[in-house]
């Protein structure tokens, strides 16, 4: 039977607790004093199959806190954090020590039961929790849309990882385009429009398969209707497709709305696509500091330079680039070679441009820059230390039990 056990600070979120116990078959223990509560308690007892906390420390005192609770866990143990405020930066720090889910506010017994049940849900991967990525434009016809298609491409078929791919350029998106689709088939918008109703069984029949571990929701590509997103359609809409998938690539629209941001908040990177003139790199810039201040330091932030051509006169040097946009990591691409569309080539854009060399080195140095920050695959369980050092990849290190992160954990070298 599952052991759950829960460490409150408020009393409304202890009596949702007990309630959990009594329309759950599990061993349900309830405590107090939130992170502190639950690192006084398992210095003498083991820690339950699924540990609930209560925070309403500061990120550095949660993440501190959290890091100190792993030297008392099991690795086996599955942490879900819920708090009374919306923090990003928090939300980030804890989601890098590995804990299986935030929940903002004090959730009802009967969500905090299908959190558990989706944890031990034959279609959740077990092995490691899905990373997001959203690409973003710094200007309309960068190539963002196309960046992202490759990338999510790349990662499929080079890194053979499970891979969804959402078009969010409602209105003007070219995935189906550029992968050779006849016509957009339903996906993004009937997924939005069931709204609460939307469940994985219900999301599995509007996926489309574009490669062996590459499946993606489609844009409905029309003019004729608005999108104004509600934002808690797009929250609800991530929680269900994150744990289809090892990867999931976000193509984001050049603009900035609510609902914009709210799948800003579900990444743990970005990736802006910009082309190589000053007023681009100059907001490439802007646009680094804004997503600092709205996301947190934590969020890791990648530039992809495309559509370079030979340097002709004062063009910026990459020095002077490296300086506007904050000594951020990018990679460069050249101008794309418009033959195949001009001769017409028998395969989608994606895949050709895939099978050019300059592309497959981009993407393996920006999946590197991406993923390299990603836990060995061979731990698990709650970091002690969540460091910038610390949460490097190195593949020739193994972590103490004690080590490990609480939870799941994702890695994009290992085979599903």
């Amino acid at each position: 039977m599952l052991s759950i056990d829960g460490f409150f600070l408020s009393v409304q979120a202890a009596k949702e607790f007990e309630h959990l116990g009594r329309i759950m078959d599990a061993v349900v223990r309830v405590g107090e004093g939130g992170i502190r509560g639950a690192i006084y308690a398992y210095q003498s007892v083991p820690s339950p199959d699924v540990l609930i906390i209560e925070v309403n420390e500061t990120k550095e005192r949660a993440v501190a806190a959290m890091s100190e609770l792993a030297n008392y866990c099991n690795e086996r143990t599955n942490v879900i954090v819920m708090c009374a405020r919306d923090d990003v930066r928090l939300y980030n720090g804890l989601m890098r020590l590995g804990i299986t889910d935030f929940i903002v506010g004090i959730p009802a017994a009967d969500t905090l039961r299908q959190k558990i049940q989706q944890i031990y849900s034959p279609a959740r991967p077990k092995s490691q929790l899905s990373q997001g990525i959203a690409f973003m434009g710094v200007h309309g016809g960068a190539g963002n849309s196309t960046m992202a298609q490759i990338f999510a491409f790349y990662a499929a078929r080079q890194l053979k990882m499970r891979t969804i791919l959402i078009d969010f350029d409602l209105a003007f998106g070219t995935l189906a385009q550029n992968f050779g689709l006849k016509q957009s088939p339903p996906g993004l918008m009937e997924a939005l429009m069931l709204g609460d109703n939307l469940r994985s069984a219900t999301l599995s029949s509007l996926l489309t398969s574009l490669d062996e571990n590459l499946l993606a929701l489609c844009s409905p590509n029309d003019l004729n209707q608005a999108y104004d997103i509600p934002e808690d359609l797009i929250s609800h809409l991530v929680d269900i497709v994150y744990p289809e998938a090892r990867l999931c690539v976000f193509d984001l629209p050049n603009q900035w709305t609510g609902w914009v941001h709210q799948v800003l908040l579900h990444v743990r990177s970005i990736v802006l696509t910009v082309e190589r003139s000053r007023a681009q790199i100059e907001r490439a810039g802007e646009m680094i500091d804004f997503l600092r201040r709205k996301l947190g330091d934590d969020i890791t932030i990648r530039v992809i330079v495309n559509k370079v051509t030979p340097k002709r006169g004062r063009e910026l040097d990459d020095t002077t680039i490296s300086q506007m946009i904050h000594e951020i990591p990018r990679v460069t691409l050249k101008q794309v070679d418009h033959e195949y569309a001009e001769n017409g080539g028998t395969t989608h854009l994606i895949h050709h441009l895939c099978d050019q060399s300059n592309f497959n080195r981009a993407m393996e140095q920006l999946s590197s820059s991406l993923f390299d920050k990603v836990r060995n695959p061979n731990t698990s369980g709650l970091s002690r230390d969540a460091s910038p050092s610390s949460r490097e990849y190195q593949p020739s290190l193994r972590a103490s039990a004690k080590e490990k992160i609480l939870g799941l954990f994702f890695n994009a070298h290992e085979n599903r």
